[in-house]
């Protein structure tokens, strides 16, 4: 587990299955995702990631216990690159969740990875914002899904 100042990021498992689900049915969420998908295909989608070897899920709580988000570290398309990736119910966008988790993700990176990738589409103003905050460099523009990605990189130190 890993802890913030208002978060506790838990590792992924079934009991997490029914909160997650709202994430992967919103078009608003999944808008630049590829769109919601039906939460049959959700569900499927979790319990693959559960399996996963070479990835790490959690599933972000506020403490008290409200559920508002999923972040991971997963390989990349370039499979030499480590992804952090992260999905928040529109609820909790825009109060700094996003950032507090992601920094304790990548400090927990320290010691770990000597960089990780982040990757969203262009379009998503708000992400690519994000990441810029949290000391990403952009380092490619790769057409992806049908749509512009701004594919960006952050040196993790020692």
């Amino acid at each position: 587990m890993l802890y913030t100042e208002r978060c506790i990021l838990v590792p992924l498992s079934p009991e997490h299955i029914p909160a997650l689900l709202p994430l992967f049915t919103s078009t608003e969420v999944r808008q630049y995702l590829g769109g919601a998908i039906s939460s049959e295909a959700a569900e499927e989608k979790i319990r693959l990631w559960m399996i996963q070897k070479h990835s790490r899920y959690w599933t972000v709580f506020l403490k008290n216990g409200a559920c508002i988000g999923i972040a991971d570290l997963s390989p990349h398309h370039d499979p030499t690159k480590t992804e952090l990736s992260y999905q928040f119910h529109p609820a909790y966008w825009g109060q700094g969740y996003a950032y507090e988790t992601l920094s304790a993700i990548l400090e927990w990176c320290r010691g770990r990875y000597s960089s990780v990738v982040s990757e969203t589409q262009e379009a998503n103003v708000r992400s690519c914002r994000l990441l810029e905050k949290l000391g990403y460099r952009l380092i490619g523009r790769p057409e992806r899904f049908g749509a512009v990605q701004r594919l960006y990189e952050k040196e993790i130190t020692v």
